[in-house]
């Protein structure tokens, strides 16, 4: 995959091959389409197929917004601590939240998948990897779902468990940005992030709420 940073523009580049067919390549252009319809992702222009290459072209999120690497690589390096607060963690939980609402969930939701600005709004990018439901999937927390190959996983999860497979790089990355986030805030975002319970629990609370 290689990426190219245009005028206003973003395009990513997916060679196709057995790794990466038409289909996904396919799949992936849908599920931004899905996410574009709720105003998540960066918005697509347009999408090329060409022999042996898929093309994206979308919205360039930068400058305005930069991934929670970038940050806590500034963070680091600049020695600054308390960028971040609750704020941003209510941001990123109603997105998962109206993503939820609309019938899908992004499954690799880590530091580079995720992007803020200064005023802590939140955007999530590449949408290869989504797990699709057919039903609301807040109507029935027993309800089993078959994962998609990216899981690796045979048996079919519940939703709180495929919301800590979404979140396993972010829950892994939270432990190494303690200076990103205010005391409190880092504390609260441990505590929901620790688990698919903790993190559904939540969830939850913010449906009912909106």
């Amino acid at each position: 995959m290689n990426v190219l940073e245009l005028q206003n523009k973003f395009q990513k580049t997916h060679k196709l091959n057995t790794n990466f067919t038409r289909m996904d390549f396919r799949r992936e252009v849908a599920n931004l389409r899905k996410a574009n319809q709720i105003n998540i992702g960066p918005v697509l222009h347009e999408a090329i197929i060409k022999t042996d290459e898929g093309i994206i072209i979308m919205d360039n999120l930068k400058p305005e917004y930069d991934t929670l690497i970038e940050w806590s690589l500034k963070a680091q390096r600049d020695n600054l601590t308390h960028q971040l607060d609750h704020k941003f963690i209510h941001n990123f939980l109603n997105i998962i939240r109206r993503m939820l609402n609309s019938k899908f969930l992004h499954m690799d939701l880590n530091f580079g998948n995720i992007m803020v600005n200064q005023f802590q709004q939140v955007q999530i990018v590449d949408f290869a990897e989504v797990q699709i439901f057919d039903d609301d999937p807040f109507s029935d927390l027993q309800e089993r779902y078959k994962p998609i190959p990216f899981l690796k996983k045979r048996e079919d999860l519940l939703l709180k468990e495929l919301l800590e497979e979404a979140f396993i790089s972010f829950i892994g990355d939270i432990s190494e940005c303690s200076k990103l986030f205010d005391k409190e805030a880092f504390e609260y975002m441990k505590s929901v992030f620790a688990n698919g319970k903790n993190i559904l629990s939540e969830l939850i609370k913010k449906n009912m709420s909106k």
